[in-house]
């Protein structure tokens, strides 16, 4: 019988027991192996050391009592054969009742600068968005004619003065790192799409995720015989000779939107932008119809052993358990509505034969959210009217896409919860093979650690949005020492947490975890000044990895505590607005805050993270003077927010 990609997946799906905590492991029944192996470890490390089974290939499932309520588990099953050539391999994170993150860290946000104003409504629409799921933001706006050499300075310097910093968004055009020696002098390994004509660079997103800049060279590789002219690499051109990260590791989540040079959807990327974002906002809070079930239309096979689509069969059972269906890609994303759909097939940069082209995802109705294809050229994401960017600038966008195949993607921690940049993120770092004897990391095929590997879309997407609580409101009490939270119920929630902050934009802390449906609460110690409120819609996501608690993204107020007397509602309040005028300057700039009229710390830093000015500002002492000419960020700090702005000086 002919082996399909399907027959290299174990489908996982696992049921829990919270009473006497038990997780039982369960996956279609498959005789032609030799044997089941199953293996447990912790999520945060790589290697597979706990093996708990060896069972017979008539085995279905595997129970682990070793567990507790609270906790959540990685378990890999492996299919053996008598062939070594032949593996099948299946992974999932299967908890009870993992506890909600309320935390994410601090998330960077680079917006195209040719959108600061036309989408202004929007991108602060983003930045709340973002802050209501847990993150810190962080945000900085670049021209397109920045160097790349100068945005990674930024993020450095960024990471350097916060180590929460966990993932870093791209908002649009931002400059594109590229790198690799594909098929030239430098290793003649062949690009990831197997094409001899396809080699030089590539794009390398994850270069701005990566600190380690020693790591990083632009002296050996010397080819200009690929067939785009783009994907040319030569030494000193800025383009890295790097065609693989390992042994090194890519330490922040990233994600991009750069809808640009995509004229097959018209030539306004600002208006696809506008889309993209507003669709991305109702799907993150709950407005959008999203039937929980997938589909892999599969134009390759086996393909000896590589087996493609595996990385949708085994990510996706983790995910919708049988709901799972081999059905055509645009024919069924038209006709009905698929949250994950997974295409592949030959491909050139702007198709993938068996699947479409870029032009159906223009004129063809797209129900879905998140697109894993593969083929030929469109890994190459930066070519005009690229297939894989197509997806988020379809009229009705979807959210997400990625280039799964070589290697595969792993997703399987979405299912409790996880955001896709997490996943993103662990494809990129995943060097071993889990084949054979050897038990580190995730089965991979071939390309791993390679640069080309990226996420295309918003890298905080978390698979079950679910409705927020509504007309959230804040009110001091009268001797404004406590302030008093309402609002109205959120459809089906059991429980709410409140979060609170200094600043508009997190990061926030949980001041309250509510495990009944009132729908009101009480502060009894807020912060001396100004608090931000955000009240999240809680309940337990039954999936087909576990359970844990999820939330909605936060809904906010504002109000004042101790020191002032009234309440300000959210949509009152401004933002926190940091001024830095003249900017260009010729050295002598004035900071203006509107939220903080009190003494500020201010500390100026070189793009190469060095500290060049210091100084406490006062009201009436706001002026800096830097002597030398170039691009710094100015850190504004008054002991428990920051902000930062980049400072040009002429």
């Amino acid at each position: 019988m002919a082996q399909t990609a399907k027959d290299y997946a174990v489908q996982l799906k696992a049921v829990v027991s919270p009473s006497t905590p038990s997780i039982t492991i369960s996956w279609p029944a498959d005789t032609s192996g030799v044997n089941y192996i199953v293996y447990r470890k912790a999520k945060n490390t790589v290697i597979w050391a706990n093996l708990l089974a060896t069972l017979p290939k008539t085995a279905t499932q595997y129970t682990d009592n070793a567990v507790a309520a609270g906790s959540a588990y990685e378990y890999y099953v492996r299919r053996t054969y008598n062939v070594t050539t032949r593996v099948a391999h299946g992974y999932i994170y299967a908890g009870i009742q993992l506890p909600e993150t309320t935390t994410k860290g601090k998330l960077l946000l680079l917006v195209d600068a040719n959108y600061a104003q036309p989408l202004a409504d929007e991108i602060k629409t983003l930045q709340l968005d973002l802050a209501a799921d847990g993150w810190a933001v962080q945000r900085m706006d670049i021209a397109r004619s920045a160097s790349v050499a100068s945005v990674k300075n930024m993020i450095v310097a960024a990471r350097a003065a916060d180590t929460t910093l966990h993932a870093l968004f791209l908002l649009g055009r931002i400059p594109v790192p590229y790198s690799g020696g594909f098929k030239a002098v430098s290793g003649q390994i062949y690009p990831p799409d197997g094409h001899p004509e396809h080699g030089g660079a590539w794009p390398a997103d994850l270069y701005y995720g990566m600190m380690e800049e020693t790591y990083w060279t632009d002296t050996d590789v010397n080819d200009t015989t690929p067939q785009r002219p783009q994907n040319d690499n030569v030494p000193g051109d800025g383009k890295f000779d790097q065609m693989y990260l390992y042994p090194q590791e890519v330490q922040l989540q990233v994600g991009r939107v750069d809808l640009t040079n995509m004229a097959t959807f018209g030539n306004n990327d600002t208006l696809r932008m506008k889309r993209y974002l507003n669709r991305a906002h109702d799907y993150k809070y709950g407005k959008l119809t999203v039937n929980r079930r997938a589909l892999v239309d599969d134009n390759f096979g086996a393909m000896s052993g590589e087996a493609f689509a595996a990385s949708g069969w085994r990510s996706f059972a983790t995910m919708y358990a049988d709901s799972v269906f081999a059905r055509d890609y645009f024919a069924s994303l038209k006709s009905g509505n698929y949250q994950f759909a997974y295409g592949c097939g030959a491909g050139s940069y702007t198709s993938c034969s068996g699947v479409g082209n870029t032009a159906n995802y223009n004129n063809d109705s797209v129900n879905g959210i998140f697109s894993m294809t593969f083929g030929s050229y469109f890994g190459d994401w930066d070519a005009p009217n690229n297939f894989l960017r197509a997806p988020l600038c379809a009229p009705k966008p979807m959210l997400a896409s990625m280039w799964s195949g070589r290697p595969h993607w792993h997703l399987h921690h979405m299912a409790l919860g996880e955001n896709i940049g997490y996943a993103a993120r662990l494809t990129q770092n995943n060097y071993l093979s889990v084949g054979g004897a050897a038990v580190f990391g995730y089965v991979h095929n071939s390309a791993p650690t390679f640069i080309h590997i990226a996420l295309m879309g918003d890298p905080s997407l978390r698979l079950h949005p679910m409705q927020a609580p509504a007309q959230v409101t804040a009110t001091p009490t009268a001797d404004s020492m406590q302030v008093q939270l309402s609002w109205a119920a959120a459809a089906n929630a059991e429980g709410y947490v409140v979060v609170r902050a200094r600043n508009l934009f997190g990061p926030y802390k949980t001041v309250a975890r509510i495990t009944t449906t009132d729908t009101g609460w009480t502060d009894p110690s807020p912060d001396n000044g100004m608090n931000y409120y955000m009240v999240r819609a809680m309940r337990l996501e039954q999936t087909p990895s576990g359970s844990y608690y999820n939330l909605s993204l936060g809904v906010p107020d504002s109000a004042f505590s101790k020191s002032f007397n009234a309440g300000v509602p959210a949509q009152q309040v401004e933002a926190p607005v940091l001024t830095v005028y003249p900017n260009p300057s010729s050295g002598q700039v004035y900071v203006w805050h509107n939220h903080i009229p009190f003494a500020l710390a201010a500390r100026v830093y070189d793009l190469q993270g060095r500290l060049v000015l210091s100084k406490q500002l006062q009201a009436d002492d706001n002026s800096l003077h830097i002597a030398q000419p170039g691009i710094y960020i100015l850190k504004l700090s008054n002991g428990e927010t920051e902000q930062y702005k980049k400072i040009v000086v002429r």
